[in-house]
């Protein structure tokens, strides 16, 4: 378990975000660590990059993505 994405090393394949208790995505890394679905999850604006290989790095971004369907799509996976 990390707070931070820059721990999550090469050799995990599943990542789990969770949100006031609850899962709010479950799935492949590279689906999950997204500029979106980070965005959706802190409700702010969050910027990944794919930095070496199998690591990713999150940055402040200036402005927040459409987040509204990313909200809505990862809280109905949860609840599936």
């Amino acid at each position: 378990m990390t707070h931070h994405i820059e721990e999550i090393i090469p050799e995990i394949e599943r990542v789990i975000l969770l949100k006031d208790g609850r899962v709010f995505l479950d799935g492949p890394k590279h689906d999950v660590l997204t500029t979106h679905n980070l965005s959706a999850l802190y409700e702010a604006p969050i910027r990944i990059q794919a930095g070496a290989p199998g690591y990713y790095t999150a940055t402040a971004s200036e402005r927040l993505p459409e987040v509204t369907e990313v909200v809505h799509a990862a809280r109905s996976s949860a609840c599936s």
